[in-house]
């Protein structure tokens, strides 16, 4: 009964406010391993502290972490379906890198509305000084809202896609930020408006980013994030 409950309130979250907070679903010492693994992928590349995008192509533990049944099995039930995963990128953000700008994900994959939601999982404390996510909680329920390109350079850390254009919030919605600890994952639905601060600690801001998309439904590759949906199981 706790159990249903608690399924029953993370859903009633997402779909009320486009965000739901998952508590402890990874281990630190799992964590742990998620950073070295990137570490040592990024030492590979050559390619400074970059954002890797889709590492579970490349290395199991991210796969693991990509089709980890209890971060799945949450998913589905936020989108009413069994899910595919769709891309992973491991987020560095060393000290000084700068947030996304207010972007909604759904703005990029072109899913069907309902069918796509993001797992970002918190790989080390994070709150509003080191970089921390900003929602606008209830923008979910507007679908698609216009943009405007912006001039601010993403920095050498940065994904490419992180300031070319920032999401119109109409007046209505408020901005609220995100505190969560190491091992927590912020469920958000493709249509939520997101951005995420300025890193101004001394320490890097490590965050694993998940995405999944209802079984069958259409979605958006991209030619950066060259998205495909596999199997979890």
């Amino acid at each position: 009964m706790g159990v249903n409950r608690c399924r029953e309130t993370l859903v009633d979250e997402f779909l009320e406010h486009g965000y739901a907070i998952g508590r402890e679903i990874f281990s630190s010492e799992y964590c742990d391993r998620l950073i070295a693994a990137a570490n040592e992928l990024a030492e590979k590349c050559g390619e400074g502290r970059l954002p890797l995008m889709q590492p579970h192509r490349q290395n199991s533990v991210f796969w693991d972490a990509l089709s980890e049944p209890l971060l799945t099995s949450k998913i589905s039930n936020l989108v009413a379906g069994e899910v595919d995963g769709l891309q992973s990128e491991f987020f560095f953000s060393p000290p000084g890198t700068h947030g996304f700008a207010k972007h909604q994900d759904n703005f990029f994959v072109e899913a069907p509305a309902g069918a796509f939601a993001s797992a970002w999982i918190a790989l080390t404390d994070i709150a509003q000084p080191n970089g921390g996510l900003v929602v606008w909680p209830g923008t979910n329920k507007e679908g698609l809202l216009p943009v405007r390109k912006i001039a601010q350079d993403s920095g050498p850390a940065q994904d490419p896609n992180a300031n070319n254009e920032e999401t119109i919030v109409p007046p209505k919605y408020h901005s609220k930020d995100i505190t969560v600890a190491k091992g927590d994952v912020v469920f958000i639905d493709g249509w939520l408006v997101h951005a995420s601060h300025i890193n101004h600690s001394t320490a890097n801001r490590h965050v694993l980013l998940c995405t999944y998309i209802r079984k069958g439904c259409p979605f958006r590759a991209g030619s950066h994030a060259k998205r495909e949906a596999v199997p979890l199981s």
